[in-house]
This record gives C-alpha cells, sequence and structure tokens, in this order.
C-alpha cells in the first residue's frame, strides 16, 4: 500500500473560506495504491473494504487498486502516473512478495530540462528533496566521466 499525491509529498491543502454568508470548505484527499496478485477478487471490491476501513478518518479517501503485472507494465513503459507514485509515495506496508519494474531514467533528465526553463518564469517552482539528491548523485557520475575522459584525451596528446 501506497501513500501518494499531496499527503505524501506533504503540500495538502485545507482551506475554508466564506462567501455570500456560505461558508466553503476543501481538505486535500488521501490517495492510496494498492497492488494486488490476480486471485479473483475484483478491484472495486478491495477498493471498497479500504475506503470503508478510514470511513473515520478526518478528510476523503481515495484508492486504485490493480494487480502488479498492471503496474508493472505502465512503470516498464515510463507511464508518468505510476512512475510518480513509485518515486514519490511513501510505503505503507508492504508484503514483500511484490517487485516494481526498473522505472525509466528519463524522469530525472525531464525534470532537470524543465527545471532549467520553470526556475525562470515560475515564481512558485519546486523541486522535492528526494529529487535534488538523485539530480545531484546524477551530476557527479556525470562530473567523473568528463574528467576521466578529458584526462585520458590529454594524456594521448602527449
Amino acid at each position: 500500500m501506497v501513500l501518494f499525491g499531496s499527503h505524501a509529498r506533504e503540500d495538502w491543502v485545507t482551506d475554508e473560506y466564506e462567501e455570500k454568508g456560505v461558508v466553503f470548505s476543501y481538505e486535500s484527499d488521501y490517495d492510496f495504491l494498492v497492488i494486488i496478485k490476480k486471485d479473483g477478487r475484483k478491484e472495486n471490491e478491495v477498493s471498497h473494504q479500504i475506503e470503508s476501513y478510514f470511513y473515520d478518518i478526518k478528510g476523503d479517501v481515495s484508492s486504485l487498486v490493480h494487480d502488479i503485472e498492471y503496474v508493472n507494465v505502465g512503470l516498464s513503459q515510463g507511464q508518468y502516473f505510476f512512475t510518480e507514485i513509485i518515486n514519490e509515495g511513501i510505503l505503507l506496508y508492504d508484503t514483500n512478495k511484490f517487485a516494481f519494474d526498473k522505472i525509466k531514467q528519463h524522469r530525472l533528465f525531464n525534470l532537470l530540462k524543465l527545471g532549467y526553463l520553470n526556475s525562470r518564469y515560475q515564481s512558485d517552482y519546486s523541486v522535492n528533496k528526494q529529487d535534488v539528491k538523485a539530480l545531484i548523485g546524477k551530476v557527479k557520475q556525470l562530473e567523473e566521466v568528463v574528467i576521466k575522459l578529458c584526462l585520458e584525451k590529454i594524456s594521448s596528446l602527449g
């Protein structure tokens, strides 16, 4: 079970305002991805059980239930939705029976590329700490490769 979305990113919204004497309120929902094996249980039955379990919690609960094969196909194809859940979600419960397929590395490159533009033109642009750490690691690897190649080239020139 993975918590994802605004509560996992710690940027959920709780808002209340009054307009023409009527009070309106909004609170971000809790989003869960539940991975199951194909055992004949219907995904909507599992989703209903989860939402019923969390009935007393303040705020809405939304659960997505998929079998591991479905999620892994999405990950192997680089689907943004599942990739973001796996990268930014918080693992709440793990049976250690499933393994996620390797996620395509294009996401970090796209984040770096978009960050160049978005950070210049969007005053509220931000990148989470986990992505910054991953990007720093990749940049350090790149630096090591460049230094090695440059030194090899210089030494070959004699």
